[in-house]
């Protein structure tokens, strides 16, 4: 379990690493802002990113998920049920973002490429394994020691 949890708060670090460049104006992994776009929102209406202020938003949020992961096997002096909460909570979020990647409503609304096919193939799974694993080291937070 304390593999599964940094493996997971690792992960989220370096996704929130990447809203965080985003969001001071680099494009990475793309050469163009549209480019961005395209690969990971892929929202044809857009023209622009997401502004600093939501994108920086979702960074400090998979920041908080990364650190629930850690507190899931190390809570310290937080309550364990506490952590054991919001491990459950980041699973619902993280499995229903997997779910709503495969949602007809969410297909039409994300359609552009390569967004579309990254996210069938890369980010949906993904969020699916992110919430399956909060799942796994919350059920085993709540159990007894």
């Amino acid at each position: 379990m304390n593999v599964l949890s940094l493996l997971i708060a690792g992960l989220l670090v370096s996704i929130a690493g990447l809203h965080l460049t985003w969001g001071l104006g680099a494009t990475w992994p793309a050469r163009t802002e549209a480019d961005l776009i395209r690969t990971v929102v892929g929202d044809p209406r857009l023209r622009r990113m997401p502004g600093r202020g939501p994108t920086l938003a979702v960074a400090a949020c998979l920041c908080m998920a990364a650190a629930a992961a850690i507190l899931l096997r190390w809570p310290g002096a937080i309550p364990r049920s506490l952590v054991g909460v919001a491990g459950f909570a980041f699973a619902l979020v993280f499995t229903g973002r997997a779910i709503a990647g495969y949602v007809p409503a969410w297909r039409r609304a994300h359609p552009v490429e390569p967004f579309a096919r990254l996210d069938r193939i890369v980010y949906s799974p993904l969020c699916l394994i992110l919430g399956l694993g909060f799942g796994v080291l919350a059920a085993a937070s709540e159990s007894p020691a």
